[in-house]
């Protein structure tokens, strides 16, 4: 079965401005974040480094928590588009100015630097992808694979966070936006937070929405986070991830098609009801 997940994958970008980073500056300018999330063509990376099984990303919360899942109006995303990424580019000042097909910037080349999981095919494949789109767009980025351990302590190196950026994934511990939603906050830096972002009012945004009881009310202040953050530019949610799963009917009954998959799923549902065939 193919089933919605409550996982991501994502192109990070690093965002410490704390004087700490020894990662690309230009990174901190939001004009080329958005350019660079302008830059990635979510459906064609989903369908080929996905193989289709999946859809393609905006905002924190995945296909498998729907309900609370903020839809960016058509006007807003910012989605393969190699020419608004230009645009946006040559408005802020980076233009390639010698003709070697990287754009530039008080002297300071585009040339930024990407990592991924060697272990993790799909981000490879995606940072391939990723990197061959913005060479169009007058980005020069150098893709290097490393194991997973290596991976999370070059980015969680939060005395000087050598790098600029990442592809990775996330997966929701409980089927609730709160867990998502939390990756961002100041709190979680160095922790869950591989961005160094840091926003007080996506943090106080995050305090209100946690003890907020009225449902619809809550919602509205979970659909301004995702807005926010996405906005920032931050994350370049590739693709929500389907869950492929297989289940015997002959030995067993009960089962749930549920997001989050069938199995190994943190709704529980068919832990607590599936019982043998008599």
């Amino acid at each position: 079965v193919e089933l919605d997940s409550f996982s991501f994958h994502q192109i990070g970008i690093n965002m410490d401005a704390s004087g700490n980073s020894l990662g690309n500056p230009m990174l901190l300018d939001k004009e080329v974040r958005r350019a660079l999330n302008f830059i990635a063509d979510r459906k064609q990376i989903t369908e080929i480094a996905l193989a289709g099984y999946g859809s393609p990303g905006s905002v924190l919360i995945p296909d498998g928590l729907k309900e609370w899942q903020y839809q960016v109006p058509d006007s807003e995303k910012m989605d393969g588009d190699i020419e608004q990424a230009k645009a946006i580019l040559e408005a802020a000042g980076y233009r390639d100015s010698d003709g070697d097909g990287i754009r530039e910037k008080d002297g300071k080349k585009m040339d930024f630097r990407i990592i991924a999981n060697e272990g993790t095919s799909v981000d490879v494949r995606a940072a391939q992808l990723y990197r061959d789109a913005a060479k169009k767009a007058g980005i020069n980025l150098t893709l290097t694979t490393m194991d997973e351990n290596t991976l999370g302590g070059t980015i969680l190196n939060v005395d000087a966070p050598d790098w600029d950026l990442y592809v990775w994934g996330w997966d929701s511990e409980y089927p609730d936006p709160s867990y998502l939603l939390g990756i961002p906050l100041t709190s979680q830096v160095g922790i869950n937070n591989e961005l160094y972002y840091r926003n007080p009012e996506y943090d106080k945004l995050y305090s209100q929405q946690a003890v907020e009881m009225d449902k619809d009310k809550r919602m509205q202040i979970v659909n301004e986070m995702q807005k926010m953050f996405y906005d920032d530019g931050g994350f370049i949610v590739l693709w929500y991830q389907d869950k492929l799963q297989a289940y015997r009917t002959d030995k067993w009954t009960g089962w749930v098609e549920c997001p989050g998959g069938v199995i190994y799923s943190v709704t529980y549902e068919n832990y607590l009801n599936v019982e043998p065939v008599k």
